[in-house]
């Protein structure tokens, strides 16, 4: 078996009027964005690694690691230290280490030697430091510092693998080096930082290859944006390294496209390339050319509130336009692991995305004609970020510009006070429109003939006054079926049922007043929130449910006779026990940041305890670790 060299890894990573107010409505910040990009991010990373979809690509869990830092999620970028530990080295029950691996050949399967990979160590110091670590000792199997300083090149400052296969280092590569070289204070970072700026060419650019040629044209700003970004990270304040970096954010904004976004060569613009850039042109102070990049990332953000809710996950980042809606109508299952690299390496980008301008608002005609033509306005949504504008069953997304947008709404026949609300992420307005009721010009009466009145029609949707919807209690688990039960409705009223793998359904009340209507839940960690809509409102309710995932254990340190445990990644609220052998030593529930702290006293004579904790749903959310008491 022939393991490649880290420039796989590596590589992705390049190409890659305010009516009253319903609950609280701010403005949306770019922090908002950013965390929320965060969040879902760091709820993939364990579903992720449970699957395996790191074994082959540790570069992709770094670029992760990297985003989680970036967006304020400290403590879950030191979880990926934690699970990238395993997978830097070669080892019996592991192949295919990152940094350092046992090379075979293909087709003798001889043994050809230990590889030593410099992208890849350059990349996993450069994080590790990132996220305040010391990538010298960090992990138990490797010294990155040390081996990285072993692949530099003292004269020249240049990075090479040791490998059968050749040398696959790359400027990329460098720039992690020049950053976790600075970080650690080594005597080889003035080599390496000046074997790197000699890479850029004329126009500003850094090109992928460091053989010293520079392409004609260059419209792709993977490469350079990460350059820019870890040398802004090294710290370095040299004139060379500042000059550096102001030519190569003057290239990238001469780049940029007129909407924000980025060239992306045959795929069009992405989030990959424009995160990337736009995270760069940040870092190096360009906050108006960062902005413009995080808006248009923003806007391929999922961000769908309330009525608007689709089956794309809250926070997420889509590749482009055509995976955003798709992820829309059926979900990001088939395209998981596109939508994870976008929001890894576009989610720094949103910290520069501008705020709204103004409170989330919304404005309509105090009175309207019969039937007429009503114009929403609204204010307050961020450029990039949805809203959701409502009138009674009637939704519609709108996507903000940073001013006033607007939307029109046909009015049923009826006189009545029409209530249009907008809701997002952060909170909800409301407006209200009145039709008033037709005069009736005063006429004397005539005689006529008596005649039984005619039974009125019934309405179209039934009052939600005194209706609830109920779903079933505490936490469920992902994928199965559950019934909803619409409770206080009246025999023959209809509704219609929206939420997630139900598409708009019209449920009519049986004649003894019962409503019940199974869906199935979704596959992943959320909340499932369901709305019925009447003819007056709505009434909604939420449904938490579990999804897969592999629970991180750690035993912190020995208490007496007592050791003292943490579960990570639960949700809060989930139960727990820690099992040893069959027998459970603990349980509780998780705290509200997920976590869950026990005091066990592990069984005597045993060299090495195999710990295991249980989630709500064994089968769906466990994790182990070996334990020498």
């Amino acid at each position: 078996m022939k393991l490649f060299s880290g420039l796989a890894a590596v590589a992705l990573a390049a190409t890659t009027i305010a009516q009253p107010l319903l609950v609280p409505a701010n403005a949306a910040t770019p922090a908002q964005a950013a965390f929320s990009a965060g969040d879902w991010l760091a709820g993939e990373v364990p579903v992720a690694l449970a699957a395996g979809d790191f074994t082959y690509y540790p570069g992709q869990l770094i670029d992760a690691g990297l985003a989680l830092q970036a967006t304020n999620h400290a403590d879950d970028a030191g979880d990926v230290s934690d699970d990238l530990a395993p997978l830097l080295v070669s080892t019996d029950e592991y192949d295919y280490g990152y940094a350092k691996a046992t090379e075979y050949d293909f087709d003798t399967h001889a043994n050809l030697g230990v590889a030593k990979y410099a992208n890849a160590t350059a990349k996993a110091a450069a994080f590790t430091e990132r996220i305040g670590r010391d990538a010298s000792t960090e992990y138990a199997d490797i010294d990155l510092v040390a081996q990285l300083e072993e692949l530099t090149n003292d004269t020249t400052g240049r990075m090479a693998d040791v490998s059968t296969f050749g040398n696959y280092a790359n400027t990329i590569g460098q720039g992690f080096a020049v950053e976790a070289l600075a970080a650690a204070g080594s005597s080889e970072t003035a080599a390496a930082t000046e074997a790197l700026l000699a890479q850029q060419c004329p126009a500003g650019f850094f090109p992928l290859g460091v053989d010293g040629t520079c392409p004609a044209t260059e419209t792709s700003p993977d490469v350079t944006a990460l350059v820019v970004t870890s040398l802004v990270e090294s710290g370095l304040t040299t004139a060379e390294v500042t000059t550096a970096i102001a030519d190569a954010a003057v290239w990238l904004e001469s780049i940029q496209l007129a909407d924000g976004s980025f060239p992306g060569g045959a795929a069009g613009a992405n989030t990959n390339g424009t995160g990337l850039a736009g995270w760069a042109l940040g870092a190096a102070g360009r906050t108006q050319s960062a902005a413009k990049a995080g808006s248009w990332v923003r806007g391929l953000q999922v961000s769908d509130a309330g009525a608007c809710a689709t089956l794309a996950p809250t926070g997420a980042i889509a590749y482009n336009a055509a995976d955003l809606a798709a992820g829309r109508t059926a979900g990001i299952a088939s395209k998981r692991s596109t939508w994870r690299i976008a929001a890894s390496q576009a989610a720094p980008a949103l910290n520069w995305a501008p705020a709204a301008s103004a409170p989330l608002g919304i404005s309509t005609p105090a009175t309207a004609s019969d039937a007429g033509t009503v114009t929403a306005t609204v204010t307050g949504l961020a450029a990039g970020e949805y809203g959701c504008v409502t009138l009674g069953t009637t939704a519609r997304s709108i996507k903000g510009t940073g001013g006033v947008v607007t939307t029109d709404f046909q009015l049923p026949a009826g006189a009545g006070a029409y209530v249009f609300a907008v809701t997002t992420l952060t909170g909800s307005q409301t407006s209200t429109t009145t039709v008033p009721a037709p005069t009736t010009p005063t006429t004397t009466p005539t005689a006529t003939p008596t005649t039984p009145p005619a039974t009125a029609p019934a309405p179209l949707r039934g009052s939600v006054t005194g209706v609830r919807l109920v779903g079933p209690v505490g936490f469920q688990r992902a994928g199965r079926p559950v019934a909803l039960e619409v409770l206080g409705a009246r025999p023959g009223a209809r509704y219609l049922l929206r939420g997630p793998g139900v598409s708009d359904d019209t449920l009519v009340v049986a004649a003894d007043g019962t409503l019940s209507r199974t869906v199935t839940l979704p596959e992943a960690t959320t909340t499932a929130s369901y709305v019925l809509f009447g003819a007056d409102g709505q009434v909604a309710d939420d449904t938490r449910v579990l999804g897969r995932t592999s629970l991180k254990v750690s035993a912190l340190n020995a208490d007496g006779p007592r050791t003292r445990v943490l579960v990570r990644r639960l949700a809060p609220g989930e139960k727990v026990r820690l099992v040893v052998a069959g027998e459970t030593l603990a349980r509780g529930r998780a705290n509200d940041a997920g976590r869950f702290v026990a005091r066990i006293e592990l069984p005597d004579g045993q060299d090495k305890v195999r710990l295991r904790a249980v989630g709500q749903f064994p089968a769906l959310r466990s994790g182990a670790t070996t334990i020498a008491p």
